[in-house]
């Protein structure tokens, strides 16, 4: 067999977890699976997880462009994700947590297009938990009810710590 041909012609689904930074280390297995399968049919990320897949989405599957995002963001540095609310000086305590998910907000626009998630003709979701119901929420793509801006939400969701929320 030569070259790039996909060896597996089957439904393929992509699941990706969370992990902060590490999750960018999932690249490779996204590079495999585009170049060896023919029919990716579903992806679901959870955290950071379903952010990258989102990225994965909206930068149209290049890998090339996802690792170029994943190095920026990596060079952003943690503060990036969760920016911290507490200046440790307590006349200054802006808000009832140590961190925002600001970061987080910030890099869902600057990276993700959600009505590429939404033409995309496979099914993506991003599963959240709910801290109240003790369960896991998905957002899918192919809900009928879902929007951009609900999708943009369920990505926030996802990646948020859930005190934030």
């Amino acid at each position: 067999m030569a070259g790039n041909e996909p060896i597996f012609h089957g439904r393929t689904a992509i699941d990706a977890y969370g992990g902060g930074f590490s999750v960018f280390q999932s690249v490779g297995a996204l590079k495999y699976a585009v170049e060896k399968c023919s029919n990716i049919e579903r992806m679901e990320g959870v955290s950071a997880g379903s952010l990258l897949l989102a990225i994965f989405i909206s930068c149209d599957f290049d890998i090339d462009k996802l690792i170029q995002i994943g190095l920026e963001i990596e060079k952003m540095g943690p503060r990036a994700i969760f920016k911290s609310t507490n200046r440790w000086n307590m006349p200054h305590w802006t808000g009832p947590h140590l961190y925002d998910n600001d970061g987080v907000k910030e890099l869902i626009k600057r990276y993700v297009n959600a009505q590429k998630i939404m033409d995309w003709g496979g099914e993506y979701i991003a599963v959240a938990h709910n801290e109240s119901l003790g369960i896991n929420v998905p957002f899918s793509n192919k809900d009928e009810k879902m929007t951009p801006e609900k999708m943009n939400l369920g990505v926030l969701a996802s990646c948020s710590l859930g005190m934030l929320i």
